[in-house]
């Protein structure tokens, strides 16, 4: 599946996994997910301030496969 795929070295991975709310009590079972991961975009600022290489998958709105 990967055989062609270029594989880019990072020097960092950041993942926001997705989330899952259990039962229909939950207060946050409508709230949409749609907010960037700021917490982790900060990290990445950082990082790359840093002169590394870096990169965010956040799972709430890209499918991780």
């Amino acid at each position: 599946m990967y055989k062609n795929m270029k594989m880019d070295k990072l020097d960092c991975l950041l993942i926001s996994p997705p989330i899952f709310y259990k039962g229909d009590e939950s207060i946050w079972k409508n709230v949409n997910s749609n907010f960037p991961p700021l917490g982790l975009a900060s990290i990445a600022a950082y990082v790359r301030a840093k002169n590394k290489s870096i990169k965010i998958i956040d799972c709430n709105v890209e499918s991780p496969s």
